[in-house]
């Protein structure tokens, strides 16, 4: 394991930081080491983990990119087990509500694919800091949708699915079918139409029809009130 120095090299007290990119996906890793700029070394998600376990990573850059990828999932996943680890997730749209969620869940930071590449370094400085970072773009989509929440009761209901069902529940807005959901998401179709059904309940809803269409109606209305640019922003110290 190639080790990077912490955020501060000029004290040489602090012992070097461990930076570990989990990825299956080559093109992918090879583009967060590049962006990184510190050393750092690759574990496939799927076949490397107890490798990755044994270098005890001082920080852990989680590659969600993949389409098949539930980013919360795999985050909760790797969270278990290196729960001493500072954790980046890095999805392949900016989310403001898996952002979101992911925080709550132990990221210490979210970027998406197109802020890897300007704000990555930033970002693990901060990290590596003991602060938290997200953009400024997607920060201000969170913000809106907190106050959303406050306006809207259907959106104070969207926020009461669980991670599993929110992941389903944007794929349905973007005109999944329960099949290919299934597929995407590696898991049965009868979970999916589980998690359907259960969502209508908690959203008073009649179809999976209706379901989609308010996915679709809720992600524009995200969508449309994030700014387009990344820009930086970092959470003081948690």
């Amino acid at each position: 394991m190639i080790s990077a120095m912490n955020a501060d090299p000029h004290d040489q007290d602090k012992k070097p930081a461990i930076i570990a990119v989990l990825s299956d996906h080559a093109s992918h890793a090879r583009a967060v080491q590049q962006a990184v700029g510190s050393p750092s070394s690759v574990f496939s998600i799927k076949t490397g983990m107890e490798m990755a376990i044994q270098s005890h990573p001082t920080l852990a850059i989680i590659d969600a990119q993949a389409a098949n990828s539930d980013p919360l999932q795999t985050l909760k996943h790797i969270r278990a087990l290196l729960p001493n680890t500072r954790l980046i997730l890095i999805t392949s749209q900016p989310d403001p509500a898996i952002a979101s969620r992911a925080m709550r869940s132990g990221a210490s930071a979210y970027l998406s694919s197109d802020e890897v590449r300007p704000l990555l370094s930033d970002a693990v400085g901060k990290i590596l800091a003991g602060e938290r970072f997200v953009s400024e773009n997607v920060m201000q989509g969170i913000l809106h949708g907190m106050s959303e929440v406050n306006e809207s009761e259907q959106n104070l209901r969207v926020e009461s699915l669980s991670d599993r069902e929110m992941m389903i529940f944007q794929l349905l807005g973007k005109g999944g079918a329960i099949s290919e959901i299934a597929r995407q998401l590696n898991i049965n179709i009868k979970t999916v139409s589980t998690h359907c059904h259960n969502m209508r309940a908690k959203l008073g809803i009649r179809d999976n029809a209706e379901l989609a269409r308010i996915s679709s109606e809720w992600m524009k209305n995200r969508a449309g009130n994030t700014p387009a640019s990344p820009s930086m922003v970092a959470y003081g110290k948690p």
